[in-house]
């Protein structure tokens, strides 16, 4: 009947990059988080983005983003009421998501579906599915996939860890071949802005 009327129903897209360097790879992380989020949408007719809220950490870790950062703020506005109830936060996977160790990791997933939420990831064999937290097994999915999360980030960290120590072995032999030129008008070297590095010129005297 006409008083049967149905409550709309909101999603919200969150979007995480580790740094503030606007390398390639990160406009492309950036880039293909939006791209999932309107894919998602396309997905679930039925589902309208919540104007006028916009929650990115750019340049903040999975580790951080619930104590300063913009995933924090979609908590607290969500404990005041700020958010509908059943909105969905669409992340593209867990390691967007969260970074730490697992036990705070469900904690985090649990206070969202706890504040009356759902979470959905766009890649992987989650599929964009909307989960309430009621699903058989999810605690176990996601203790997994927080899992591998954390020793992605621990992985990734070995490398830089070890990128570092063998430049600085470079350094100390006076090999510089791991420089490079600046090409013009692009930031896609290691050193900062304020250096140069011309392979003619600059060599040890």
């Amino acid at each position: 009947g006409k008083g049967n009327k149905v409550a709309t129903k909101f999603s919200i897209s969150y979007i995480r990059v580790s740094s503030l360097q606007q390398t390639k790879v990160d406009k492309s992380g950036i880039r293909r988080q939006e791209e999932e989020y309107i894919r998602w949408l396309d997905k679930h007719p039925d589902y309208k983005n919540l104007d006028g809220l916009e929650f990115r950490d750019l340049g903040v870790s999975g580790r951080k983003n619930v104590k300063s950062g913009r995933l924090g703020v979609f908590l607290k506005k969500a404990e005041k009421g700020e958010i509908p109830p059943n909105t969905v936060l669409v992340v593209e996977s867990m390691s967007r998501l969260q970074r730490d160790i697992p036990y705070e990791g469900i904690g985090l997933c649990r206070k969202i579906w706890d504040l009356g939420h759902y979470i959905s990831f766009t890649q992987g064999r989650w599929n964009g599915d909307i989960l309430t937290g009621k699903e058989p097994g999810i605690h176990a999915r996601i203790e997994s996939a927080l899992e591998a999360a954390s020793w992605e980030w621990e992985d990734k960290r070995a490398r830089v860890i070890g990128y570092v120590e063998d430049c600085d072995k470079k350094l100390e032999n006076r090999d510089l071949s791991f420089f490079t030129p600046r090409k013009a008008g692009k930031q896609t070297t290691m050193y900062p802005f304020w250096l140069d590095y011309d392979p003619k010129i600059n060599d040890f005297i």
